[in-house]
Parts: structure tokens; sequence; C-alpha cells
């Protein structure tokens, strides 16, 4: 007998079906304008064919992958919004539904609340400003929690390879899944814990837990050094990746501080900026309480369990910010604190489970703190568009500013199409007539900066090339940025900025 899709939907758990339409519904609301929209910041400007470096950063699946879709759509790479977006927001609201499996959580409210922040969280807005190679993050954001998963939530060791490799794969797209990774691990042994009496079985289990956490790291690293000689390269200074293995130890016990300080008070705006502090604050302090509760409720049935149960939840800062021990913490952006989420998620997890003694105080907690995460997904997608608004604007002022530029360049007397174009000091376009909206300077969440940022950004010419339709013959500056015409040249956009120097159309910025 044939069954119906709808009577297989039915039969799928209502907290699964809820996380995953939470995670579509949200995804589409605080992610819809970049998905139907094509924004080109940074590395997109550049990147719109090509996933950009894979090897060389460590990146060694992302290469992998790169070939397969070549193979498998037998064309080149683009930079799809719609496809890749709702590709990446799939794989965001499956992620949802495992980790919700994972915990046992059952509150319908509280499930939907964790679909819906895993695809409006900020970080997931800055990805989506890469979208040459969002899809294949978010395919690495599942790979992560699916290995963890099946570590975690089954025994045997064909699981426990599986799982090992998934992991590994997920950190070869992009190592900054390492946190949450580590989180989805960590959050499953505390249940586990808090639900299981024999200590000695949880502890067998949480062994294999902790190896294969090793394990898909140095799974990772062999794999990853067959391939940089395979391919015969070196891994690249970039963001430190050839020096992880290269920093003093004492350091790493410095950042791990550092990741404790950040917990508790979060100095990156890009996720906690105007009333999300206090948000975040409130949820801290709910699930210090009720944690608390857990261990000693632990306590009263084994001391032993409640010691391990309280260096658990101990450990949960140094797993949410471990990107601050992994990388210079200087150099952490928004793009590498994505695990930054799982705090708000243990919050839901301890609310769902904690039974207190009054069953209307009961109530009345579990009430306020679901209104109060939902109305955190609301902020999060307010916030979300308030980026693409500020996309929009910075990208189409970015575009009439180069075809001003542009215009002027033409409109130089003796100009022709084949004469050659020196552009002198690029990347300093300094317009005291710029004009940057005041409102939108509190939007600091990478890659989402203003026009003049995209003015000079690195590949500000080929945004030029791409979206004004403009691909001068070039010349490089150093033929022409000595002479005495050239140096006593006003900067654009002063009259004279634009002068034909010895048959070379000179634009100094």
């Amino acid at each position: 007998m044939e069954i119906k899709p709808e009577e297989r939907w039915k039969k799928i758990k209502i907290q699964y079906r809820l996380t995953f339409l939470s995670a579509v519904i949200f995804g589409i609301v605080s992610q819809g304008m970049g998905m139907f929209n094509k924004f080109s910041y940074h590395d997109d400007m550049k990147r719109l064919f090509e996933v950009g470096h894979t090897y060389d950063l460590g990146r060694w699946m992302l290469g992998v992958l790169e070939t397969i879709e070549s193979k498998i759509y037998g064309m080149g790479h683009y930079s799809l919004p719609v496809v890749n977006g709702l590709f990446s927001i799939v794989c965001i609201a499956c992620a949802a539904c495992l980790i919700v499996d994972l915990l046992r959580m059952e509150n319908e409210i509280l499930c939907i609340f964790v679909g819906g922040i895993m695809t409006c969280f900020p970080v997931v807005t800055s990805m989506f400003g890469y979208m040459f190679t969002v899809h294949f993050y978010m395919a690495a954001l599942l790979m992560g929690v699916s290995g963890a998963y099946l570590i975690c939530k089954y025994s045997g060791w064909r699981t426990a390879a599986a799982g090992v490799v998934l992991m590994g794969c997920s950190v070869g797209i992009y190592q900054a899944f390492i946190p949450l990774i580590l989180c989805v691990m960590l959050f499953s042994c505390i249940e586990r814990l808090d639900r299981e009496d024999d200590l000695r079985s949880w502890w067998k289990k949480t062994g294999r837990v902790a190896i294969a956490a090793a394990a898909f790291i140095l799974f990772y690293f062999v794999v990853n050094q067959i391939c940089l000689e395979a391919q015969d390269v070196e891994l690249s200074e970039y963001m430190d990746v050839g020096s992880m293995t290269k920093t003093p130890f004492i350091q790493y016990v410095a950042r791990a501080g550092i990741a404790y300080r950040e917990f508790f008070r979060p100095q990156l705006q890009d996720a906690y900026f105007a009333n999300i502090k206090f948000v975040y604050a409130v949820m801290v302090a709910v699930g210090f309480a009720l944690a608390s509760v857990l261990v000693i409720r632990r306590f009263r049935t084994g001391k032993c369990a409640a010691a391990v149960l309280t260096l658990l939840f101990l450990t949960v800062p140094l797993a949410v910010n471990f990107i601050y021990v992994m990388a210079d913490p200087d150099k952490v952006h928004s793009l590498m604190v994505y695990a930054e989420l799982m705090p708000f998620v243990l919050a839901a997890w301890l609310i769902d489970r904690v039974r207190l003694r009054r069953a209307d105080a009961e109530k009345i907690l579990t009430a306020v703190c679901c209104a109060l995460l939902l109305f955190l997904n609301l902020m999060f997608c307010r916030y979300d568009n308030i980026c693409y608004l500020k996309a929009t604007f910075s990208q189409q002022q970015a575009i009439s500013y180069f075809t001003t530029l542009i215009t002027q360049i033409k409109s130089a007397d003796g100009y022709t199409d084949e004469m050659p174009v020196a552009f002198i000091d690029a990347r300093e376009i300094q317009d005291k007539a710029l004009y940057e909206i005041g409102e939108l300077s509190d939007i600091v969440s990478a890659p989402y900066d203003g026009v003049g940022e995209y003015l000079n950004d690195n590949n500000w010419l080929r945004f030029v090339e791409i979206w004004c339709g403009y691909r001068p013959n070039l010349v490089g500056e150093e033929e022409v940025a000595d002479l005495p015409e050239v140096v006593n040249m006003p900067s654009y956009p002063d009259d004279g900025s634009i002068q034909i120097v010895k048959g070379i159309l000179v634009v100094k910025f």
C-alpha cells in the first residue's frame, strides 16, 4: 500500500517538523533579501565564478566539492543567491532537527526557537555576504552536526568512523565550525549525564565521544597534509592558518581566558548589539540558575556525578568561544563565531528539561523565557534585514559613483577606447561629498560596510568590470606615477584629477 507524502510528513515527530519549518520560515524572513537580490561585497566581487582559496587555507574538502560540483553540472561555478541560499537554509534546518533530537527537546515553542535562531543568527547573514561559497559552508555545518550526532547517538565502530569522517570533512571546508561541533558533543554529554543513573556507562560513552573528537581533528590534519603534498602547495599565513601548530602553549592558555571573558562580557558587536546584550545576559542568568538546579538534584543521587556535571557546565564557555583559542582573538570576525548561538540553545534545553516543584512557577518561567527567546529571533531577523538594507544602498551608491567616474574618463579630450588607463593611488578615494548613511553606521557585521569600503576594496576594479561593464586597457601606475605632470595633479574628484599624459589616461585618487 502506497503511503502518501502528507502521511509520511505527519509520521515525523511534531518537534522535528516545527524545528524544520521554523528554520525555513525564519530563514526566508531573515535572509530573503540576500536570496532574492544580488550583492557583491569583498570576495564576492572577485569570486563570482570560483570558490576562492581551498587547499592553501587548509580547506581541502572545499577543493574536493568544487571538483565534484563541476563534474555534476558539467560547467563552471557561479555565485547564485536563490539556489545557494535555499540550499543553505535547508542544510541549517536539517542540522537544527538533529540538535533537537540529540538533546531530546519536547517543548514545541522551544523547538521553534532553536530552528529559527540557527537561520536568523547574524553570522548566517555574514556568510550570505559571500554567496559564492555559502552553500558549501552550510553543507559543512550539516556535516559537522551529523558527525557529532552519529558519535553521540549511536555505538559501533562503523557509525563512529562515519562520524569522524563527516566532522573531519566539515572542518576541511571551514575550520571555524570546530567550536560548534564541540558544543554539540558537550551538550549531548550533559544531557546524558542528567538522564542516566549508570555513571560507569556514561563514562564509557563519553570516553568514545572524547576519542572521536580527537580523531576527527587528527583525520583533518592527516588528510590536509596529504592534499598539500598532492597539490604541491603550502599553507597560507592568512588568519595564521600556517602557524596553527607553532603557537606557544602559554599563548593558548591566555586565549582560553579570553574565551571565558567573551562568554560573560561579549565584546564582538556583530552578534550582541542593541538590546541583544540584555537578552543574552538574562539567558545566561536563567541558564546558570537552571544548571544549578540540575547539579543540586544530581548531588542528591551521587556526589561524583554532580561534580562531573558541574565541570561540564564550566566547560561550556570554552567550547562556545573556542575560536578565540584557535585563532588570534584580534582577528576573529563575524563569519567565525557561529557557535556563539549555542548558549541560547543550551538555555532552551535547560528550560525544557528542568522541572520545578511548583507547577505554576514552572509554567510562568517557561512562558516568559519562550516569549523572550522568540522575541530574540525577531530582533535577529530585523537586524539581518537592516544589514541587507545597508548593502542595497552601499552597492547602488558604488555603482553610481563608478558610473560617474567612467563617464568622466570617456569625456576626457582626446580619449579613445584603445587608450591605456592608469589608476594612481587606487583604493585611496577620499571624496568629502560621498554620503555615508549615519543611521546605518551601527551595522558592523562583516562584510556589510559602507560605500567607502566598497570604493576602496581590493577588488574594486573587478566590481567596475562586472557591475558597470567597463574594462579599460590598464597599465601599471609605476609607468607614470613619478612624472612631474602626474605628481602635481590633484586627487579625484577635483578638477584636473583625470588627464591624458604622454598618451596614457591617468586617474589620480
